[in-house]
């Protein structure tokens, strides 16, 4: 009987650990299976970073109203996607702004970097910062030429989203990235042109430019600064709280490093910035 007994007790143990093992084994085959992610906002780890090759961007170049030629790089991003066009600051070119461009381009979007009058190779006899700067017998002197230069960067901006938007699909917009004192493009452009959102880096502007940006609609805008950098950080802490868009950001960095440095000095900036700007096509 015991025998029997033990035969029993063996044949129903059996089958249970063979299904035990059977299970272990599925289970395993399903952790290594991949899962497709869900779609919604995408998040750093999910962009794409830039690739020197393949997102090195197309010189462009376009007349503005007055037949001058701007010079530029535009980054073609997928079919359906929108569009940034990309303001260098003050003192530099679109050359410094060109991983923004090839990020931008990696994660879908269309980006247009281009050289404002007078800078990069947007330049001619006339319109020459670094022929004002040799010619040019003192500070004063230089200043009131470069303001009168720069007068012209208002076309050369309206240009160059015309431009873009001949790139995109029309039920597609375009966001606007400036730093320093071209941020008063981007304002003026919004003025004029429908804009879906702005990053504007350190901003430069005066009273009558504060005002009016106020004057716009809520337009989605992210605003990026140095603590230490008094003028475009009240600026832009007056601005961010004067606009209602739910959708706007403020990031604030210690020291006082303005504009493409700024960048520069934070990787990850470009990431955040393609990321806040998918989010808000």
């Amino acid at each position: 009987m015991v025998t029997d007994k033990s035969k029993v007790v063996v044949s129903c143990v059996m089958p249970r650990g063979f299904h035990a093992l059977l299970y272990l084994v599925l289970f395993a085959v399903l952790l290594m299976t991949p899962v497709s992610q869900a779609k919604g906002s995408p998040r750093l780890s999910q962009l794409s970073p830039a690739a020197p090759d393949k997102n090195a961007g197309q010189s462009v170049s376009f007349q503005t109203q007055d037949k001058f030629l701007i010079h530029g790089n535009y980054f073609p991003g997928e079919e359906d996607a929108s569009g940034a066009l990309i303001l260098h600051d003050c003192n530099r070119d679109s050359s410094r702004y060109a991983e923004l461009g090839k990020t931008l381009s990696a994660n879908g979007l269309h980006a247009l970097t281009i050289d404002l009058r007078g800078f990069g190779r947007s330049i001619s006899e006339e319109f020459s910062e670094r022929k004002i700067h040799l010619r040019a017998q003192d500070i004063t002197t230089y200043q009131g030429q470069l303001a009168a230069l720069r007068a012209y960067w208002h076309d050369d901006v309206m240009a160059a989203y015309l431009y873009l938007r001949k790139k995109i699909e029309r039920s597609q917009g375009i966001s606007v990235v400036a730093s320093g004192c071209s941020s008063v493009q981007a304002v003026s452009l919004a003025d004029k042109m429908h804009i879906n959102a702005m990053v504007l880096i350190t901003p430069i502007m005066d009273y009558a430019d504060k005002e009016r940006y106020k004057e716009l609609m809520d337009i989605p805008s992210y605003f990026i600064n140095s603590a230490q950098h008094l003028e475009s950080f009240k600026t832009a802490k007056e601005l961010f709280e004067w606009n209602g868009s739910r959708k706007s950001k403020s990031q604030i960095f210690k020291g006082n490093r303005v504009e493409q440095a700024l960048l520069n000095a934070n990787h990850y900036l470009v990431e955040d910035i393609t990321l806040w700007l998918k989010m808000n096509q």
